[in-house]
């Protein structure tokens, strides 16, 4: 069977280079998320060091069709997963395509991986070896299918069970990219029908001497010293030198003020904000604490690419404006049908009975459970709403009842402590103040 491994460590490196160099990038480069940054679970840290966003075509970003292999955005054990994939699934092919091409085909399927997220996800941040793991099954899927003879009766049954089990895994598990998975897979099945096995004879050869593979190892290290540095903009020494520049700039607050009809209207306050990144950062937020029962619609998130200042921040004028500009809607309405309310900013008013604040990357988030108490008919309704807000609510504690403005999202059950359904209508927050 192809995939037994009988060599020790020398061995293996020296016969199969390619994989451990790679294996030895995915895991400097996860390490490296927790020394510069907050780890690979965190969005902003896992853009620092390659992830890739979909629907973010811009030329300059394209390096991200590579780097994103190298940042396991699951955290260790999405690492442990696909290292352990890799190791196992890379030397057989390694030692069949010889070591050059191994390669190729390791960045040729992640690459192809890469353009079905930017074509086919909606709004998310990836990172992860995963496809080019699948363009690797794919490429076994496909000298099987040509039968060919190197691989073996046993090892064909190897590579259809897990074949099987890993897209069983794509569908059914969550937060899995199955646009990579899908994309790497159908890169590995077109490349094998053009890369060409190695000969038998060819095949009874060591792939490297061992200056060739000292070579190598000091070359990638040295890379990774030197290139890392380029992915860390908020590396210490960068900060210091940013926050100067920050405080000798005066901005004039007037300067971003339209007036319309006796309105102030705002004008983005941050034109360098990253747009596709903030609307997926909120879909991802949404998903999490819905259960993965909400997203934004596509209504909502053109509302907030073309209106993104009223949830960016939270300066004075642009409260006002929220306050002039938000809506006073019937509860009942928007949960029978949020659909014609999806791009009005609203407001009522409740007491919060849950409320934490924790850091997302670079911004502060609000997270929170409020109350809507009516008596109808002489009984109490009570109307439950999730609140997720890009800032700080200043002074706001449990219990506290306070006026709301935001927008909605959509309707969401989850369970609660008496083992029920809870409904719950989800905002996005703009702006909450004690009444």
């Amino acid at each position: 069977m192809i995939f037994q491994r009988y060599e020790d460590l020398k061995t293996y490196t020296k016969k199969y280079p390619a994989v451990v160099i790679l294996t030895l990038a995915i895991v400097i480069v996860q390490l490296s998320t927790y020394f510069f940054g907050v780890g690979p679970t965190d969005f902003e840290t896992a853009r620092k060091f390659g992830a890739i966003q979909s629907n973010d075509y811009s030329q300059e970003e394209w390096f991200r069709l590579a780097t994103y292999l190298f940042v396991q955005i699951g955290g260790t054990m999405h690492l442990l997963a696909n290292v352990a994939c890799l190791v196992t699934w890379g030397p057989p092919l390694e030692r069949i395509l010889g070591s050059a091409k191994f390669t190729f085909v390791y960045f040729a399927t992640g690459l192809v991986g890469g353009l079905f997220i930017l074509i086919f996800s909606n709004n998310v941040i990836a990172a992860g070896a995963s496809g080019s793991i699948f363009g690797i099954i794919g490429l076994y899927v496909g000298l099987i299918i040509q039968r060919n003879k190197i691989i073996d009766s046993e090892s064909k049954s190897y590579i259809w069970g897990a074949f099987i089990i890993n897209i069983i895994y794509t569908f059914l598990v969550p937060n899995v990219s199955i646009a990579a998975h899908l994309g790497g897979l159908c890169g590995g099945l077109f490349l094998s029908f053009i890369l060409r096995p190695k000969t038998y004879q060819l095949l009874r050869k060591s792939n490297l001497n061992d200056r060739l593979f000292k070579i190598i190892i000091v070359t990638t290290v040295w890379f990774f010293v030197i290139s890392l540095p380029k992915f860390l903009p908020n590396y210490p020494v960068l900060n210091k030198i940013e926050g100067k520049l920050e405080a000798m700039v005066f901005v004039d607050i007037n300067e971003y003020i339209d007036v319309f009809n006796d309105k102030p209207i705002m004008r983005d306050l941050n034109p360098k904000i990253n747009k596709s990144k903030f609307i997926a950062d909120i879909d991802n937020l949404i998903s999490h604490y819905s259960g993965s029962t909400l997203s934004l619609s596509l209504e909502g998130k053109e509302y907030i690419q073309n209106n993104i200042k009223e949830f960016s921040h939270q300066i004075e004028e642009s409260r006002d404006f929220v306050r002039t500009k938000a809506i006073e809607v019937d509860v009942k309405k928007i949960n029978k049908d949020v659909m014609p309310y999806l791009t009005t900013v609203t407001k009522f008013n409740g007491q919060v009975i849950y409320i934490e604040e924790f850091d997302y990357g670079e911004s502060r988030v609000t997270y929170a459970i409020l109350e809507d108490n009516k008596i109808v008919e002489d009984k109490s309704e009570y109307n439950y709403f999730t609140v997720i807000m890009f800032g700080t609510a200043d002074n706001i504690y449990e219990k506290d009842y306070i006026t709301f403005y935001g927008l909605p999202i959509g309707r969401y059950a989850s369970e609660n402590t008496l083992g029920g359904q809870t409904n719950s209508q989800m905002f996005l927050g703009s702006l909450m103040e004690k009444r």
